[in-house]
């Protein structure tokens, strides 16, 4: 099973590992609620978000499709108040870069990487199905 890159994983919902996280944390699913506005949005013109996969500090992960491709996919999208920090989006590009280097068959490839017009800096990796 490939590892995901970035820490959001594990605060899941909808069948992934670690979905009952949100049961123990209350304000976790409440942040999923305020970020599930996004769902149906596009992102960098061509990624549309289907459903919100989990949640973290750095921001959101949502499942998408490619609107030229039809490959699923997962967004990673960055809140936009950490593009104000550079130390943060130093810290996502870092993350982005270091991953995309890495090619074995168990880490989840990237993408893709871009930035919103409101500043916020997305990360576009493989959509991994829970399988049980």
């Amino acid at each position: 099973m490939p590892l995901a890159i970035g820490g959001l994983s594990g605060i899941s919902s909808g069948g992934i590992p670690g979905g009952d996280i949100l049961q123990r944390h209350p304000s976790l699913a409440s942040a999923l609620d305020d970020r599930s506005d996004l769902v149906g949005q596009t992102i960098g013109g061509k990624y549309l978000l289907t459903r919100v996969l989990g949640a973290g500090g750095m921001g959101t992960v949502y499942e998408a499709t490619n609107a030229w491709t039809q490959r699923r996919v997962a967004v990673k999208l960055m809140l936009a108040r950490h593009a104000e920090s550079a130390e943060q989006v130093e810290r996502f590009l870092r993350e982005a870069r270091a991953a995309g280097r890495i090619d074995h068959p168990n880490v989840v490839q990237v993408l893709d990487v871009g930035r919103q017009s409101d500043g916020a800096f997305y990360l576009v990796q493989e959509f991994l199905a829970h399988a049980n």
